[in-house]
């Protein structure tokens, strides 16, 4: 299976759909992520019984960073990739690109070396 993003032209990705929904998407996913740590935060600070436990700890410590993440990096980004569309619309791309060579090479990792060869990366990264 072969991604093609190649094929999108510029005005396509500037069109007011295609940033409306970007929008939305990113609006959604920082808004969940900011509550949801928040509420975890809140939950094993806040009942003794949360507290006693050592893997809550952990729980709290990754819902601290999360939520750093959520209001440093997350924040940023969709800010960049909303408003500036023409510089870095590389990013969120590249991401799915290698996410979904991830699953690829994840699901078939006996096929792993057919499909990663320099060209493949040349034309998924160009």
């Amino acid at each position: 299976m072969t991604l093609d993003f190649q094929n999108i032209s510029e005005s396509e990705l500037r069109s007011p759909l295609v940033i409306g929904l970007c929008s939305v998407i990113f609006l959604a996913i920082l808004l969940a992520t900011i509550i949801g740590n928040v509420v975890v935060i809140a939950a094993i600070v806040n009942y003794r019984t949360l507290k006693s436990s050592r893997s809550n700890l952990y729980i709290l410590n990754l819902a601290i960073a999360d939520l750093a993440v959520a209001l440093t990096v997350m924040i940023w980004t969709a800010a960049a990739f909303v408003l500036d569309m023409g510089q870095s619309v590389d990013h969120p791309w590249m991401l799915g690109m290698v996410s979904s060579d991830l699953y690829l090479n994840l699901s078939s990792p006996f096929g792993f070396d057919s499909s990663l060869t320099f060209n493949s990366c040349k034309s998924n990264c160009a």
